[in-house]
This record gives structure tokens, C-alpha cells and sequence, in this order.
């Protein structure tokens, strides 16, 4: 939804300042990926011998091919 308000005034002053900031290679945890997920296996004891390597617990990989950038825009007005 877009609003619009209008306003004169015979005196007054404005400013706009832009701010914004870009990464590069932002290291990323992806735990969505956990590489020793064990399967369903309503026979098994436990969660740990279901594992694809029981000897570990949760495998998780770090990444640096995050990016990122942000940008924001500060305006002000004011009468004299």
C-alpha cells in the first residue's frame, strides 16, 4: 500500500544521505547440509547408529561464497 502526502512550505530545508556497504565472500554456515543426517529407521535404538558415520555426530560444512550488500537512504526536512 503507497502513501502519498503533500505538503508547501514557503521556507525549508531538505537533505538525503545515501549509506550502503557490499560483502564479499561472507563465510556461511550451511546447516541445512548435515552431511551424517541419519535416515529414518524405525528399527534403530538410537539416533547415533543410524548415522552414516556413527563415529561422528552432526557434520556441517562452512562456506565463503556468501554475499551481501545493504543500502538505506536518510532524508530530512525542516522549516527556517
Amino acid at each position: 500500500m503507497d502513501a502519498v502526502q503533500e505538503f508547501k512550505v514557503q521556507t525549508a530545508d531538505y537533505s538525503a544521505e545515501y549509506g550502503g556497504h557490499a560483502g564479499v565472500n561472507v563465510q556461511l554456515q550451511l546447516s541445512i547440509l548435515n552431511f551424517n543426517s541419519p535416515p529414518p529407521d524405525p528399527k534403530a535404538t538410537t539416533i547415533q547408529s543410524r548415522r552414516p558415520y556413527p563415529q561422528f555426530g552432526r557434520i556441517r560444512m562452512w562456506d565463503d561464497s556468501g554475499n551481501s550488500n545493504y543500502h538505506s537512504l536518510q532524508a530530512a526536512s525542516s522549516t527556517v
